[in-house]
């Protein structure tokens, strides 16, 4: 199935959203930009670019403010004139992926999942296993991770719920390997924390109430390559669907409530200090497990 490019179908319904705020209808704009009939329709459902002087042309009829939104609409604009090969990740999120892929800055919270940026093969592998083409999906989400490398690398800002270094992504008697995987991915944790460019903080249990409880989210930051504003966006994934917000007093809220959680959980080093705890436990685990084991063959073998 073709895929079309996840900028404009972002920027589509953007337009519409600002259209229906301007009580236009689509044969009325059409009219004043001289398009055929239909081809509003095909810009808005991300099937067909918008040039730059149309777009202008558009924030102007939508009566878009000035500033940061109407640039934002023009930065979007300039994204989704670009040709991107989808990436190997559901429909849903091909949007977040594309904003990813320009993302100056991302911010993460989760209770108990690690973000992708931050997952090691077996995590991802593990994650994805219910998808036929598992190995391709691993490799893909695998190299999206150069960007924490890059020359000018992704700041990536992580807070994650205590209850993350407790999830097992398999159990015991489905595969042996549960605990080894999320010492592994824990260990990754506390490495990819000594980038300069990325802070890692656990949310303890003990953190009490805060506005986001149940509600994981992700904000991403793509510059402007005309240094006017940056487009922002909040992504809340579901498990068959995604919602992006694009309103910017929901985003301020967002970064509020983000700001929030940073104060609430631990600091970096206290979280490198929680992490190794468990590190340690998992092992100790793992051993006493692997005891068992050895205990049951001999018994086996004997019997």
């Amino acid at each position: 199935m073709a895929h079309k490019n996840a900028h404009r179908i972002e920027l589509g319904r953007l337009l519409a959203h600002w259209r229906g705020r301007a009580g236009l209808s689509p044969a009325a704009v059409e009219a004043e930009l001289g398009w055929h009939a239909g081809k509003l329709s095909r810009v808005e459902n991300g099937g067909r670019k918008a040039a730059k002087t149309e777009l202008e042309t558009l924030v102007r009829l939508y009566g878009i403010p000035p500033g940061r939104e109407a640039e934002q609409v023009l930065a979007l604009g300039a994204l989704a004139r670009k040709n991107e090969a989808p990436a190997r990740v559901a429909d849903f999120a091909q949007t977040y992926v594309a904003l990813l892929r320009q993302a100056d800055e991302v911010s993460y919270y989760d209770t108990e999942l690690v973000p992708a940026l931050a997952q090691t093969e077996q995590t991802a592998r593990a994650i994805l296993k219910p998808h036929p083409d598992v190995e391709q999906r691993v490799a893909d989400r695998m190299r999206r991770q150069s960007l924490l490398t890059r020359p000018e690398p992704l700041e990536l800002r992580i807070v994650l719920g205590e209850a993350a270094l407790f999830r097992e992504l398999a159990t015991s008697a489905e595969n042996p390997s549960g605990v080894e995987i999320l010492r592994g991915q824990l260990e990754h944790l506390i490495e990819l924390g000594t980038l300069p460019n990325v802070r890692i903080q656990v949310l303890p249990f003990k953190a009490g109430f805060h506005r986001s409880l149940g509600v994981g989210f992700t904000m991403l930051r793509v510059p402007s390559s005309d240094d006017k504003s940056p487009i922002e966006r909040v992504y809340i994934e579901g498990i068959t669907d995604g919602t992006y917000i694009h309103d910017p007093a929901e985003i301020v809220e967002y970064d509020d409530i983000f700001g929030e959680l940073q104060r609430l959980a631990l600091d970096e080093a206290q979280s490198v200090n929680i992490l190794r705890r468990r590190i340690q436990q998992l092992t100790e685990e793992s051993d006493d497990y692997r005891g068992v084991r050895a205990v049951e063959e001999v018994n086996q073998n004997t019997g």
